[in-house]
């Protein structure tokens, strides 16, 4: 939810704006008993996630177009006669790239990057100073009895360019983070050639951008699995972008072009910040924790029951034992006293 204010001034040419979130004034919503979420016992719902973001920039632009618009001669085979025999054979002839490839090159005073740490903590960096890089790409084709050509072009100059990332797991905590430094310019080229002689088609296309300024920003969050998480962000720039577009066609009879210049020049930043808190597992863990030394303590008691229980039946049966060698023991005693008065009695 955010609320959107700008200022403009000017023709149209120039503009300032400034954004920033704050909070929406939206009507309660009826309470339906159905919908309403379910909470924990204590009063708390069952997860808690929030948002903040807030941005702002301030930019000036400036934009022209120029169009043309006349009718011109269009050559063009036809559909009859040599011309549309030769339009025929030019639309069966099987598709043949004529040309392809493509380019890296660069030059710097100073460049490293590479890795640090382990699989547990760890990540990637990189770091140039005052580094001039070039790629580009090409490819001519001809297919459907038409010609197609396109390249393009990227070029860098840098005072700074550098970058990192971090990851770190501990148990069921996991964070990562990145930060990145840009001072210098960039641009970009492409463009496009089309040649049909069998439609009348005959056109060049081509394009570029560049940005000269800087930029910088780093963000990282902490995840603590089920439980939750937090996470932030923060960026600034500062620069000057530029641009330019031109076309040129000549397509049955009428000749059209058009050339489009823009520039800006501004400033910004952006903040944000989220929090995700699971009270629900969060207490799902207390409980647990708290049920496993009163399992242990039942599981004590009943050990210790079962270890009275058991020793009590031992003693029981050695002392049922005992007195049964007892009583056998005074049963031969007694037999033996029987034995010995009946033969005195007897005479032997």
């Amino acid at each position: 939810m955010s609320v959107r204010s700008t200022n403009n001034s000017g023709s149209g040419l120039i503009n300032r704006s400034l954004t920033q979130d704050k909070p929406a004034t939206t009507a309660a919503p009826e309470k339906n008993p159905a919908a309403t979420p379910e909470k924990l016992p204590f009063g708390l719902p069952d997860r808690l996630q929030n948002s903040f973001e807030r941005s702002g920039n301030s930019t000036r632009t400036f934009g022209k177009t120029w169009d043309v618009d006349r009718p011109m001669h269009t050559p063009k085979l036809g559909t009859s006669g040599l011309g549309g025999m030769i339009s025929g054979l030019l639309g069966k002839l099987p598709r043949y790239e004529l040309a392809k490839g493509s380019f890296e090159k660069g030059v710097s005073v100073f460049n490293k990057q590479g890795t640090y740490g382990n699989e547990n903590i760890g990540g990637n960096y990189k770091l140039s100073l005052l580094e001039a890089s070039a790629s580009g790409s090409g490819s001519v084709t001809f297919a459907d009895g038409k010609l197609n050509a396109h390249g393009e072009l990227h070029g860098q100059a840098t005072l700074l360019d550098a970058a990192a990332d971090f990851k770190a797991k501990l148990g069921p905590a996991y964070a990562e983070g990145q930060a990145h430094a840009w001072v210098g310019a960039k641009a970009n080229l492409a463009g496009d050639l089309t040649i049909d002689p069998s439609k009348g088609i005959y056109g060049i296309e081509a394009g570029g951008d560049a940005f000269i300024g800087a930029r910088a920003g780093a963000s990282g969050k902490v995840s603590f699995g089920d439980y939750g998480g937090v996470g932030g962000s923060a960026e600034a720039w500062a620069g000057l972008g530029v641009s330019a577009k031109a076309s040129a066609k000549l397509e049955n009879g009428r000749f059209k072009a058009r050339f489009e210049l823009g520039a800006a020049l501004g400033i910004g930043f952006k903040l944000g910040f989220n929090v995700d808190i699971n009270f629900k597992k969060i207490g799902e863990g207390i409980k647990n924790i708290l049920n496993k030394p009163v399992q242990i303590a039942k599981d004590v008691v009943k050990g210790v029951g079962d270890f009275f229980k058991n020793t009590g039946s031992k003693i029981a049966e050695g002392v049922k034992n005992v007195g049964n060698a007892i009583a056998d023991g005074v049963k031969s005693v007694g037999k033996a006293i029987g034995d010995g008065v009946k033969k005195i009695f007897s005479g032997w």
